[in-house]
């Protein structure tokens, strides 16, 4: 039961990953449409592009603030992944050479 239950921590792990990923997606859609907005509110009156502009700035901030947040979490998480793989390539350390691609592969994970 208990192995199980490390079987699906691992899954969600992964799963995590992706779901950030489509955080990211969101993100990127909402700075875009942000921009899309103010150049269709000034071209339609320009009158209000002092107005309009102070909200797209601040928009464009908090989302920038998501993207960062999620970058940050997709960061942690493949660190997390790369580390346990280079945990299972290792085993319990007795093989010293089993050290070498380890170290290779915690590095060029961490990297990314």
């Amino acid at each position: 039961m208990e192995n199980s239950l490390s079987y699906i921590a691992e899954a969600a792990k992964y799963l995590s990953v992706g779901l950030i990923s489509l955080v990211m997606l969101g993100v990127a859609k909402g700075v875009s449409q942000i921009w899309v907005t103010i150049i269709s509110a000034v071209s339609r009156n320009p009158d209000v592009k002092n107005d309009v502009s102070l909200f797209a700035w601040g928009g464009a901030a908090i989302t920038e603030a998501i993207a960062l947040y999620a970058l940050g979490l997709a960061g942690g998480m493949l660190g997390m992944a790369f580390n346990e793989m280079g945990n299972m390539v290792l085993g319990d350390g007795s093989n010293a050479l089993l050290w070498i691609p380890f170290v290779l592969l915690v590095v060029i994970g961490h990297t990314l």
